[in-house]
Parts: C-alpha cells; structure tokens; sequence
C-alpha cells in the first residue's frame, strides 16, 4: 500500500525505519494505524513544482552503480543505448528520467504534482531507499523486519509499473481489447472500469496471446490514463509480492561478474522454461516457477521467491542465475542499460546478441514514446 504521508508521520516511519521497528505483524498493523491517524492531520497541496526531471528507475538505484565513490566520476555511469549501439559516459542526474513524467492532469484542469512528490519522493525515494541502504551494508542476510519487507514490496511493485517500457505493455494490452471489440477509447476515463477489466483482467487475456499480438491500431495522448493503470496496478499487485520471501544473490568483489540495470529493472524469470518473461501479466499470481529480480547494485540482487531457501535467504557467485538475471535486463530494456563495468558490459552484449535478435521486439527512445 501506499501511505498518505503528513509531515508528522513522516517523521514517524523515519523512526520506525530506522530503528528497524516492525518486526511482527502485530506491530506493523500497528504502524500504519498511527501512520493513518497522524494522515488525518494533513491534506496535500499541490506545489505546481514542474519542470523537473521524472527518474523512472530512482536516482537512489542508479547511483549504486557509479563509476567511483569521490572525485569527477562520483555522478557518472555507463549507459549502453541500443539505439546508438553504443556505450557511453552519463550523469546520473540526466539519465532513465524524462521531464515532468509524474506530472499529471487533474479534475478540474491544472497539472498535479501529488504522484511526484507523495508516491514517488516521499515513499519510494526517501524509505525504499534506507531500506536498500540497509542491504548494501550488510555482509550477510539482512534480517528484514516485516515492515522493511512491506517497504520493499511496495517499492518493487511502483518500479515495476512506474517505468515507459511498463506504459507500453498497458498500451498493447488496450489496443488488445480494443481490437478484440472489448473496451472503446472513451472507457479509459471510468475508474471502475479499469480497475474490472484491466487491473483484474476480467476478460481472462492470457501471456501467451499478448506476447504474440501485434497491433493495428496505435494510441496517442494517453499518458495520463496509463499512469493512473500503473498505480492501480501496482496498488493490486503489491500484496502478492510481498508474499514471497525476500532472497539475496551477492557476488564476491574479486570476480570479475557483475550486475547491470536497465531502464526496466525488474525481471521475471521462469525457470520451468528457463525463459525471462517478455510482458509482465499482472493478473497472474505467484508461481513456483517464477522468480522475480532486482538488482541493487553491481555486486548485490535482490530476488523474490515463494519457497523458502533450505540454505537460507543469502546466495554467493551463482553466475548462471546472474547471467540469466543480465540478459533479462537488456530483454527487458526499452533502450538503455547502465552499469559500471564497461569491459563488462562489452562482454555481455556479445554474450546475448544472438538470443536478443531473436527475442527483443521493440527497442524505442522512452522520451519519444511517452510525449504527452
């Protein structure tokens, strides 16, 4: 869920995060019961502080992947466009954002800023992140309490659904229904609606027939109604990830392997067909077989299961799953991939060009795909 945050309760969960309160579910239920309470005391104002840069993967993500801790190349990463095909040097400041992407349209005319700063800032970029902090540090397992799991989770879920190459899949599986006769343009602006039939698939769409299906028509001018799709859906699936348990894939620093990240971080892989999942179907519960990914920094993943380890939560140098996890990244990307290695990179890309080729379906610049 996502907690309608006051100045007061901020303070609050900055408290409980810190001290790493919320360890049972008890004590959680009673955290966001003070949290729901203390919201009470405030009503959001919009700010109309627009014109800002919209950092689809989160600066707080990106910057673990940076060329150095001090000195000129603290703020750069090494981006690989596949465009371009080329890998160059960027500010992190500049890249996986677009200006004013969380800005939106709001009843009664004007632009809101209230997906920015309360969903986005002030959860995600502020708790996520000293959570993530938390696993970087630590040489071991974690021990997550229940409330950093509950944090993580929603901050997978919003990652998921938060990024354009997510805005596109909610575009095709539209245009699906609309080509099917099932859904007309002007249903976009029903709440009910979205939330029946795309948010819980009510016409029962499978993967299979959204991977294969290509479209003949297009959308435009529908920014704003694929961001209020992403938070239904993050808000419907954020349950079901934080019912899986939280496992580690750390990777020694003297080898040579590394993670990467990409403009779509998170990868689901499903290992009863040794495949990465091409389109994320929302609407599909937990499974065995799939296996969800996001890699915190060069060094550390973080992946979701509904089994329990019989080893225990942490795994070490498991190149094969690490590999796999790589490629599911530059699968996933819409066009960049950021890391820190750019040798290692080089590498990668050779290692999956031929299965790439054979995959990857769509390759687009997100700040053209998503003009409003």
């Amino acid at each position: 869920m996502i907690m309608q945050l006051s100045s007061l309760n901020k303070k609050f969960v900055s408290y409980c995060v810190k001290n790493r309160i919320g360890k049972t579910n008890f004590s959680v239920r009673i955290i966001y019961f003070i949290i729901y309470i203390l919201g009470k005391f405030e009503v959001y104002k919009n700010t109309e502080d627009l014109n800002k840069r919209g950092h689809y993967v989160p600066k707080l993500l990106l910057s673990r992947f940076r060329l150095a801790e001090l000195g000129p190349l603290k703020g750069k990463i090494y981006q690989y466009s596949f465009l371009t095909n080329s890998i160059t040097k960027e500010s992190i400041n500049d890249i996986a954002q677009i200006k004013d992407f969380y800005i939106f349209k709001q009843k009664g005319g004007g632009l809101s800023d209230y997906t920015e700063k309360e969903i986005f800032a002030n959860f995600i970029e502020n708790f996520g992140s000293q959570v993530i902090k938390l696993i970087n540090r630590s040489d071991g397992d974690p021990k997550l309490t229940i409330f950093e799991q509950n944090i993580l989770a929603t901050f997978i879920s919003h990652q998921i659904t938060r990024t354009p190459a997510f805005y596109l899949q909610i575009r095709k599986y539209i245009l699906f229904l609309y080509e099917k006769k099932l859904l007309k343009i002007s249903d976009l602006g029903k709440h009910n609606f979205l939330k029946d039939v795309i948010v819980k698939n009510k016409y029962n769409v499978t993967y299979n027939q959204i991977v294969d299906f290509v479209p003949k028509h297009s959308i435009t001018g529908d920014v704003n109604h694929l961001g209020h799709i992403s938070r239904l859906i993050a808000s419907y699936i954020v349950e079901d990830i934080f019912r899986h348990n939280f496992n580690f894939l750390y990777i020694s620093e003297n080898s040579e392997t590394e993670f990467v990240i990409s403009d779509s971080p998170v990868v689901f892989i499903d290992f009863s067909k040794y495949e990465v999942k091409r389109y994320m179907d929302w609407w599909s519960k937990r499974s065995d077989n799939v296996w969800i990914f996001i890699p915190l920094s060069p060094k550390k993943c973080l992946y979701l299961t509904t089994k329990i380890r019989k080893d225990g939560p942490v795994e070490e140098d498991n190149d094969d799953i690490a590999t796999m996890m790589n490629f599911g990244q530059y699968l996933n990307a819409l066009n960049f991939v950021f890391g820190k290695n750019k040798s290692f990179m080089e590498k990668q890309i050779k290692l999956y060009t031929k299965e790439l080729l054979r995959c990857k379906k769509v390759v687009a610049d997100p700040t053209v795909v998503m003009k409003k």
